[in-house]
């Protein structure tokens, strides 16, 4: 059975019926009874925050591992695939943020979690299997598992930032596939890349008139080279 991206940065302990690492909970309020009185305490969506905390701590950990891998690059003088794992981190940076603000939302607070482990950078040609692989794990096992979570307990907020991490994850995978595995594509200096910041989407020419995934205009695309 293949890892996924929760599996190789969290570890197996950490599954959704695990206590929240990943954030903390402000204390929960008491409700009304319906009696004149208070009843029993009813908190935050606690599995939206295990899912929020998880998806934080792995795309944290996917930015850091990116940046590392762009310095790495450069210092092998691939300047095209250090463009690329500068786009990365953009990226994970803002769905990070997406999932920082909805933890914010309902009373958390968003924070690493101190048993997960930075991914490992080595070589240029390793570390672009390396992004391909956490990529593939998070549009297609991690993000759809926390975004289920998400739904169960009808939390749309969250369901829409997870979702907009997929689409931007799928698009941004797509670019590490098509560089090849040692980044045959680009070759011949700095490329450049868009990336949204409502939405951590990412284009490599800026010719729409709208995101197609948040909806905002070309001015709201941040240029990352």
């Amino acid at each position: 059975m293949p890892k996924t991206a929760a599996s190789i940065i969290l570890g197996a302990s950490l599954a959704l019926s695990a206590p929240c690492n990943p954030c903390t909970l402000a204390e929960p309020p008491a409700q009304p009874d319906g009696k004149g009185g208070m009843g029993t305490p009813t908190g935050p969506k606690v599995q939206t925050l295990k899912a929020l905390g998880l998806a934080y701590t792995s795309l944290s950990r996917g930015a850091d591992f990116a940046v590392a891998a762009a310095e790495k690059a450069d210092a092998e003088k691939l300047a095209g695939v250090a463009s690329l794992f500068r786009a990365m981190a953009r990226v994970q940076q803002i769905h990070a943020g997406l999932m920082n603000a909805q933890i914010a939302a309902l009373g958390g607070a968003a924070a690493i979690d101190p048993e997960s482990k930075p991914i490992p950078v080595g070589q240029t040609a390793a570390n672009l299997a390396s992004a391909l692989k956490l990529l593939s794990a998070l549009k297609e096992t991690d993000l759809p598992t926390w975004r289920r979570a998400c739904d169960d307990e009808g939390n749309r907020d969250a369901v829409r930032a997870i979702r907009w991490a997929r689409e931007g994850t799928i698009e941004l995978a797509r670019f590490f596939k098509d560089a090849g595995p040692a980044g045959e594509a680009l070759k011949g200096g700095k490329h450049d890349y868009y990336v949204s910041r409502t939405c951590g989407f990412v284009v490599e020419k800026l010719d729409i008139q709208k995101c197609p995934v948040c909806g905002k205009g070309p001015d709201d695309f941040q240029k990352v080279n």
